[in-house]
């Protein structure tokens, strides 16, 4: 299971830390770690195995 987040990175990760629920997860990928602007892009990038 993935997080695909337009947030920024240190806090979607941190959100994730302190909700105790990071270590459910594969991975937590965020928008500006691949610079796009949007969240449909990101998801594309990570569907079309750009990570």
């Amino acid at each position: 299971m993935y997080i695909s987040s337009n947030g920024r990175e240190n806090y979607v990760k941190e959100v994730a830390c302190k909700k105790e629920i990071y270590s459910f997860f594969n991975a937590i990928y965020t928008a500006g770690e691949f610079q796009t602007s949007r969240k449909e892009d990101l998801v594309g990038l990570l569907l079309n195995g750009k990570n």
